[in-house]
C-alpha cells in the first residue's frame, strides 16, 4: 500500500487505500493482509481495512478487521451482497443476512465504512444502514459487468458514492 500511496503522492493525487483481505487464500496471505494494513495505517497515513465479500471472511478474520479499523479511527471498505450468492452463503454459514452479521460484527459503528454494492438486501438490512452513518457505494458498471444485477440506492443511505469498484 505504501508503494501505491507514493506514487499517487508524487503526482498529487489524493487516496483512501486498502488491501482486500479474505480468507480465500488461508492463513498466510490474510495474516499478511492484516499486516500490511496495521504498518500503512500506523505510519499515519489515511486508509480504510479492505475485506472481501461476507461469504470469503469468517469470523476471526472479521472481528480483527474491526479490532484493526477501531484503532486506528477508520473503517473497513467491503464488498455487500454484491452477488445473492453471498447473501445465501451468510444465511447457511451464520444463520443471519450479511447486513446482520457486519452489524452485529460492529462494521456499521464504524462512520468511516464504505459498503460497495449492496444490491440484494431486504428491507431490515436497508433499514440497518439507513440507521448508521457508513457510506455506500453504487458499482453500476461493475455490477452489470458481472451480470449482478442493479438495484435502486435513493432510500438507501444519505451517504452515497459512485464508484467502479
Amino acid at each position: 500500500m505504501e508503494t501505491i500511496a507514493k506514487a499517487f503522492d508524487r503526482v498529487g493525487i489524493s487516496h483512501l487505500l486498502c488491501y482486500e483481505i479474505s480468507d480465500r487464500d488461508g492463513d498466510g496471505p490474510k495474516e499478511k493482509g492484516l499486516q500490511e494494513t496495521e504498518t500503512f495505517l500506523s505510519s499515519g497515513r489515511q486508509g480504510h481495512v479492505g475485506l472481501h465479500a461476507s461469504f470469503t471472511v469468517g469470523d476471526d478474520l472479521l472481528t480483527r478487521a474491526v479490532a484493526l479499523a477501531q484503532r486506528h479511527n477508520t473503517g473497513l471498505h467491503v464488498h455487500v451482497a454484491e452477488d445473492a450468492l453471498d447473501q445465501e452463503s451468510c444465511l447457511k454459514r451464520y444463520n443471519k443476512r450479511v447486513v446482520e452479521r457486519y452489524t452485529e460484527a460492529g462494521v456499521l459503528d464504524l462512520p468511516k465504512s464504505i459498503l460497495a454494492h449492496c444490491i440484494h438486501l431486504d428491507a431490515a438490512e436497508k433499514n440497518l444502514i439507513r440507521r448508521s452513518d457508513v457510506y455506500v457505494v453504487q458499482n453500476t458498471e461493475s455490477n452489470l459487468n458481472n451480470n449482478v444485477g442493479v438495484t435502486g440506492y435513493a432510500d438507501l443511505s444519505a451517504h452515497l458514492m459512485l464508484g467502479t469498484d
